[in-house]
């Protein structure tokens, strides 16, 4: 128990922890649950909904949860052991378009674009054939060392085409560890010691209203180093 317990305790903990890590914790403490002779033994209820009773044998139980959309969802839980039971409710989902709020973490994220001759452009209302570039600039604050395994997602409208030259650009991204070029996005992997830049080749090419996602940045072990933009719709004209 008192093993199970320090391991329990050193996954909590905010620390980078490796797949292999992470697995040979978890294959500890399983074989130790198959050796407990508990029981799981309670009831929940969503909003004012019929309670729905729960009985296992195992140590670990799970359910999706139904919410809708703008409402404040409650989930009421009666313990009916003798055990402590633990209880972990999380939630997931997609922002509305447009309505993403913007967030920096303990890691800085700036978004610009540029015309073919280097001028800060808004890319809102664009004339169809235009080249441009976007400008990711992600920055160390320095408070916390060196980042490692950093993530940068970028989606475009599908009103733009990346026009990325892998050979040409190579040097001009060197900071990055590994580039992911997509038709309509770009995954870039990286380590952060100070400053990075990742330029990115644009081409306005169908005519349209477009939706383009916020830019997102972060540590891939570690959830407290992120940053993103909000996203906004443009147009093609």
């Amino acid at each position: 128990f008192l093993l199970a317990k320090r391991i329990s305790e050193t996954m909590n903990r905010p620390v980078w922890m490796s797949t292999q890590t992470t697995a040979y914790c978890l294959l500890g403490l399983s074989k130790y649950a198959a050796t407990t002779n508990g029981e799981i033994d309670f009831s929940y209820a969503v909003k004012n909904k019929k309670a729905v009773p729960v009985k296992s044998k195992k140590t670990v139980w799970s359910a999706e949860l139904e919410a809708q959309e703008g409402t404040q969802t409650t989930v009421k839980i009666d313990n009916r052991s003798a055990d402590a039971l633990f209880v972990r409710l999380s939630a997931k989902g997609f922002p509305v378009a447009g309505k993403e709020e913007a967030g920096q973490n303990n890691l800085q994220l700036n978004v610009r674009y540029f015309d073919a001759g280097g001028n800060a452009i808004n890319v809102r209302n664009l004339k169809q054939g235009v080249d441009f570039e976007a400008e990711v600039r992600v920055t160390n604050p320095g408070l916390r060392g060196h980042y490692a395994n950093m993530a940068l997602t970028q989606i475009f409208p599908s009103g733009w085409e990346i026009t990325e030259n892998r050979l040409s650009d190579e040097k001009k991204n060197s900071g990055v560890t590994y580039m992911d070029i997509r038709d309509d996005r770009v995954l870039a992997y990286f380590d952060l010691p100070n400053t990075l830049v990742l330029r990115v080749k644009l081409h306005a090419a169908y005519k349209g209203t477009f939706y383009l996602p916020a830019v997102a940045c972060e540590a891939m072990y570690d959830h407290s180093v992120n940053a993103n933009t909000t996203g906004q719709w443009v147009t093609v004209e």
